[in-house]
């Protein structure tokens, strides 16, 4: 009897203790459950994988500012300031200029071998004539081909001409158109590539400003610029 009284009284000594010990167990294993609950937590955290991250989860970017994506991208992982309208987010003084001007027209330019040559009239006709001189026919087809050699094709080639203020209106239209005729045949003859037209503009387009009352002979000779045929050629050059 006494023995069970001793047994009794020492296994009450060490019930306290043994409900110590099992409370600290249960608050040991609540707060491993939390700890769990926390990382869960935290590893359900959304995550995409469209684009290229470094360890803290921040997307990385080309030297440009822009987004680098990774092979599993779709449209769906699109976020903002990587995808939709192009609003750079960060500075980008260093892009070239070809980055920038990429989906823009860039006009191109074509170097001209446009050129003209006059004749003047008292050089190459006679006083009220349309008939070229020799002379001057083998002066023009060599200052002609010295320009074109120098041009990659010929586009059109334009003969105007003009004729001073001394006779009527209508003569001297027929006159301006004749020489520009004569002019070019000349050229066609010659070879000189190029399709050409030809156009008379009478006496509506002169250089000078010679007195009324000068005599006739004098008037002819202060006149002789206004007496002229104008080659004009357009082309490419070389």
């Amino acid at each position: 009897m006494a023995h069970s009284k001793a047994l009794i009284a020492s296994r009450s000594q060490h019930l306290p203790e043994k409900i110590m010990m099992n409370k600290m167990a249960l608050a040991l294993m609540l707060g491993t459950s939390a700890m769990c609950a926390f990382a869960q937590a935290d590893q359900t955290k959304p995550i995409t994988n469209g684009y290229n991250q470094n360890s803290q989860g921040d997307v990385t970017r080309s030297e440009f500012g822009l987004c680098w994506r990774s092979g599993s991208w779709t449209p769906n992982d699109a976020i903002a300031g990587c995808d939709g309208p192009l609003k750079p987010p960060i500075a980008n003084p260093i892009a070239p200029d070809v980055a920038n001007s990429l989906g823009k027209d860039v006009p191109v330019t074509v170097a001209r071998c446009d050129f003209s040559i006059m004749l003047a009239a008292d050089q190459s006709f006679a006083f009220g004539q349309a008939t070229l001189k020799k002379q001057a026919s083998e002066k023009l087809v060599a200052a002609l081909k010295e320009k074109l050699s120098s041009c990659q094709s010929v586009d059109g080639i334009t003969v105007i001409g003009h004729t001073d203020a001394i006779g009527n209106m209508q003569t001297n239209q027929e006159l301006s158109e004749r020489r520009a005729s004569a002019v070019a045949n000349i050229l066609r003859q010659a070879q000189i590539p190029g399709l050409i037209h030809t156009r008379g503009v009478g006496s509506t387009q002169p250089v000078t400003a010679c007195p009324t009352t000068l005599t006739k002979a004098k008037r002819i000779t202060c006149l002789a610029p206004d007496r002229r045929v104008e080659i004009h050629v357009n082309g490419p050059k070389k």
